[in-house]
């Protein structure tokens, strides 16, 4: 967990990222950063959007630079 300057201080502003991908989390890192409490909400059990991986026939195969736009 990053911890920003002001973190956990209860008059630091508030911040919502939608979605863990690459740019939500490098948003919620830099937030955090500047003294913002920051909440991620994403709706798959794991973060890094397209760049992910999956399993197949016990071989794992990378999804992310064929996907990333």
């Amino acid at each position: 967990m990053v911890q920003g300057k002001t973190a956990g201080k209860l008059n630091s502003p508030k911040a919502i990222i939608v979605g863990a991908g690459i740019a939500g989390l490098a948003s919620a890192i830099r937030l955090s950063l500047q003294g913002f409490q920051v909440e991620i909400f994403e709706k798959n059990n794991y973060p890094g959007g397209k760049l992910s991986h999956f399993e197949k026939e016990g071989y794992q195969f990378d999804a992310g630079p064929s996907l990333f736009t």
